[in-house]
């Protein structure tokens, strides 16, 4: 199976589609399709394709790193004929006396600038995905009203168990708090003062607890639903 074939494979799998991806990881939608069709050569260079694909993987669960060396052994193991070659220029045949070396070590510089340039840009890729505005859920101890309060506030708690995987974007009280992929077993809950709002990619893959009321499956397999719960 093909690089972009377990993309696209893990991608429908969790019930998301490619405006989601796109929404996400601000890659365009005609690259997040180049990948997964294998259409190399629509991508931009080397370096920046590399970073789409580790961003990808990393939304999806996948492994980015083997992502990442698979894509490259297939969109890059071939020397390009066209490729540029850095060789000594020719002796000129004037008697002119040009400083070969001085060139030669102009010409080294300059792939040594290349390659720090693409380790940087990298770096920076990769450093925009992980400061992205997805923040783990807070706590219930973070947003709960405090124990010595003598009356008890109408609060909206929202319990999301997963039997599927399952991508989420949580906001409560109009602030973002979670957006992710839950994973079969796991758990979460969210509290919210106001109100809590749920979207979720694949709803028939998760079961919704409703301040202490267990609501069932929130929706279909592969159905995206959002939903907002109003505290009470």
């Amino acid at each position: 199976m093909s690089v972009g074939e377990k993309l696209k494979e893990a991608r429908l799998k969790q019930g998301i589609t490619l405006e989601m991806v796109e929404d996400e990881t601000k890659i365009r939608k005609f690259y997040l399709e180049s990948l997964e069709k294998g259409r190399y050569e629509a991508l931009p260079p080397e370096v920046y394709a590399v970073g789409f694909m580790k961003r990808y993987a990393k939304f999806l669960g996948l492994n980015e790193r083997e992502m990442v060396e698979e894509f490259k052994q297939e969109a890059y193991s071939v020397v390009k004929e066209d490729e540029v070659i850095f060789n000594e220029p020719p002796k000129p045949e004037n008697k002119i006396n040009l400083p070969w070396k001085n060139i030669v070590a102009g010409i080294l510089f300059l792939i040594a600038v290349i390659w720090l340039g693409g380790f940087v840009v990298d770096y920076i890729s990769d450093y925009s995905t992980r400061s992205k505005p997805i923040q783990p859920p807070p706590t219930v101890t973070d947003i709960t009203p405090p124990a010595e309060e003598p009356q008890a506030e109408p609060t909206a708690e929202l319990v999301i168990k997963a039997n599927q995987n399952c991508w989420l974007n949580i906001v409560i009280d109009e602030e973002p708090a979670f957006t992710g992929i839950l994973s079969p077993g796991e758990e979460k809950t969210f509290t919210g003062k106001e109100k809590v709002f749920i979207k979720a990619g694949n709803s028939g893959g998760i079961n919704i607890i409703y301040n202490g009321e267990d609501l069932g499956v929130f929706g279909q397999i592969g159905e995206v639903k959002e939903k907002e719960f109003i505290a009470k």
